[in-house]
């Protein structure tokens, strides 16, 4: 399934897309797998959460934090501060090569009460100035927003200063973006118990300080943050996500022709498959916007979503940072939660590997019964979930949960789906009244499980399944998924 679409790549943390006057970057047909941890070229986690992706010199550079955390997972874990402000770069987005810790605690130059080590760092930008040849990364640090200068994007950032506020009481949740020479700076502003404004800052001439706001929306930032700016095809998109801690939230565009306004009311993205829409816990596949990225190539843009997944503060999941395609007709956001995927950032295309992907009808639970069979007991509960509002309990003496998907002939999937079980539980598909059956994890904690099968040569329907059959047993599941192979 090849589509020629503008694809975002958001992270989940207001990310910002910027460009330099460098060459094409190369990378053909990758595939960006987000059931677990990014590594990079040295076998190590990526940990770049909360930042930015610049293009410079034939590759993508992504910054981003290395947030340090107190206490055990998920239950006592709190913010401790930061390891480092961390640079890789990549040609495909998926090969992370790590360059740099371009901030840390106690870094030369820098004033100490900025640099310690339980400071709160947050959304860092990296910019290009052509007049001054120089990378300008811009990050919120403390209380203050700062700026520091380098010659290359991953290289020793020297301070610069600690920007002037224009008559704002507190400015947080940044997210720098250029158009054309200007530079400028969305933000939360004048946060206060009740409120907290949003706006637009632009920059001065040499991206070091602030210049003068030129956008103010009393309330533009009511329940909302990780705001992001993109132009395409001359309208302005203003993207954010929720405010709900550490956990996934949902994502908001609003449009406007003009930086300066008026900017139109904000709208929930779409989601495929559908996720349950609600102010507070919307989940976006269990991430939070971070930043969209055009992947512009020989055949059209892919907008990318890239968010953040802070499994380390809320115990939920395996990764930090995940990426979704987007697609868009004109008037409506659609966020693609695919497992796998693949990006040609040549052509601006992507694709699922092997072709169309079944679809499961509400896979977490969050339409209620809506698409399933429920038996002998089983139910949809909010007690004890995965992702989002609510999961299925399964329990013992033949509790049975199931539904019929559509499939193609002759082809092979791998079904999955989290659980907290005890020793019976199993997953399973029925194929052809043949029945392929997986025992879960006896585990305390969400684990994720697969099964694979193959159809026969009329197949075009399946039977997917949990159950549990000893009668002191139980299991909880939520959010199946299903790739063709």
């Amino acid at each position: 399934m090849k589509r020629l679409i503008l694809t975002l790549l958001v992270f989940v943390v207001s990310f910002a897309f910027l460009t330099t006057n460098s060459s094409r970057v190369y990378g053909a047909n990758a595939t960006i797998n987000n059931t677990t941890y990014w590594m990079d070229t040295n076998g190590q986690a990526v940990k770049a959460q909360g930042g930015n992706i610049i293009k410079a010199g034939g590759y993508y550079y992504l910054v981003g934090l290395d947030f340090s955390w107190t206490g055990t997972v998920p239950a006592t874990t709190e913010y401790g501060g930061y390891n480092a402000v961390k640079v890789y770069r990549s040609t495909d987005l998926v090969t992370w090569e790590f360059r740099n810790n371009i901030v840390y605690p106690g870094i030369t130059g820098w004033p100490s009460y900025l640099v310690e080590a339980s400071a709160w760092v947050g959304r860092p930008s990296i910019l290009y100035n052509a007049s001054t040849n120089k990378y300008v990364l811009i990050v919120h640090m403390g209380g203050s927003i700062v700026s520091a200068t380098a010659d290359t994007p991953d290289g020793v950032y020297t301070f610069a200063k600690t920007m002037t506020s224009p008559n704002l009481t507190t400015i947080n949740d940044i997210s720098c973006f250029q158009d054309g020479a200007d530079a400028y700076l969305v933000a939360n502003m004048n946060q206060t118990a009740g409120a907290r404004e949003a706006g637009i800052i632009k920059l001065t001439s040499d991206y070091l300080d602030f210049q003068g706001v030129i956008y103010r929306d009393s309330n533009g930032g009511y329940e909302k943050e990780a705001h992001q700016l993109v132009k395409m095809n001359g309208l302005w998109y203003w993207f954010a996500s929720g405010t709900y801690y550490w956990y996934s939230t949902p994502t908001s565009y609003r449009v406007s022709s003009s930086l300066t306004g008026p900017w139109g009311d904000y709208t929930y993205f779409d989601t495929n498959p559908q996720r349950p829409i609600a102010w507070d816990k919307m989940d976006s596949f269990n991430t939070q916007h971070d930043f969209i990225l055009p992947i512009t190539g020989t055949q059209g843009t892919t907008l990318v979503y890239f968010g953040d997944t802070y499994s380390q503060f809320t115990g939920i999941g395996n990764r930090y940072n995940a990426a979704f395609p987007v697609t868009y007709n004109g008037t409506t956001f659609v966020l693609n939660g695919y497992d796998q995927w693949q990006l040609d950032t040549v052509t601006g295309t992507w694709s699922v590997p092997g072709g169309s992907t079944p679809t499961i009808v509400n896979p977490g639970f969050e339409s209620g019964t809506t698409g399933w069979t429920l038996t002998n007991g089983a139910t949809i509960i909010n007690s004890q979930q995965h992702t989002g509002l609510n999961s299925t309990y399964v329990p013992g003496y033949l509790g049975d949960c199931r539904q019929d998907i559509s499939v193609e002939p002759n082809s092979s999937y791998t079904l999955s789906a989290w659980a907290v079980s005890s020793s019976k539980g199993k997953i399973g598909v029925i194929v052809n009244g043949t029945s392929t059956e997986l025992s879960l994890p006896n585990s305390t904690s969400w684990v994720k499980s697969s099964i694979s099968f193959t159809t026969g040569a009329s197949t075009t329907s399946v039977t997917i399944y949990a159950k549990n059959k000893q009668g002191s047993q139980y299991s909880y599941v939520d959010d199946w998924s299903i790739v063709k192979n």
